[in-house]
């Protein structure tokens, strides 16, 4: 018996392979990265976004916000391209309180190396499946959805539990 507060079985069906299918070719995507540049899908989106990024600088809040993870979470990444020397780490004048990040030169050249390696991965594990019209219909399906948004990002330590019980079960 289906009631409104719960999922019908195509519901869950579609929604158990969309889950599976992105997070399985996310973890390929990763192992190839790691493999072929010694970074995580994490740093080389990281990496890529501070490429991109108008002035080749962001803050670290923005960068979290940009990179979908939360503050907590890109400080240990950039941590650790900065002791890869991928990355620069530097107060801005006047605010003691922020960082900003850029890339450094070598960050800068290894990431044509990452490019090239997320991009045949990419095509490898999810992309290569679809025809070109499919992938069109699958992003114009897509759309439709809520985009993420900075708080989607954030630790679940931030979310408070409804009603004040820590077990929702």
């Amino acid at each position: 018996m289906e009631t409104e507060d719960r999922l019908t079985a195509e519901e869950q069906g579609f929604f158990e392979v969309l889950v599976q299918r992105a997070a399985v070719a996310q973890r390929k995507v990763d192992y190839d990265l790691i493999q072929e540049t010694r970074t995580t899908l994490s740093e080389y989106t990281t990496m890529r976004c501070l490429a991109d990024a108008p002035d080749g600088t962001m803050r670290m809040g923005d960068l979290a916000a940009a990179t979908g993870v939360s503050p907590t979470r890109i400080s240990r990444i950039v941590e650790k391209l900065a002791h890869d020397d991928l990355v620069v780490r530097e107060k801005p004048a006047g605010d003691r309180r922020r960082w900003n990040v850029s890339l450094s030169d070598r960050g800068r050249a290894g990431l044509s190396r990452g490019d090239h390696c997320y991009a045949a991965s990419v095509r490898r594990n999810f992309l290569g499946y679809l025809t070109p019209q499919q992938l069109r219909a699958l992003v114009s399906l897509l759309e439709r959805l809520p985009a993420p948004r900075q708080s989607d990002s954030a630790d679940r330590k931030d979310f408070p539990v409804q009603g004040g019980d820590e077990s929702a079960w």
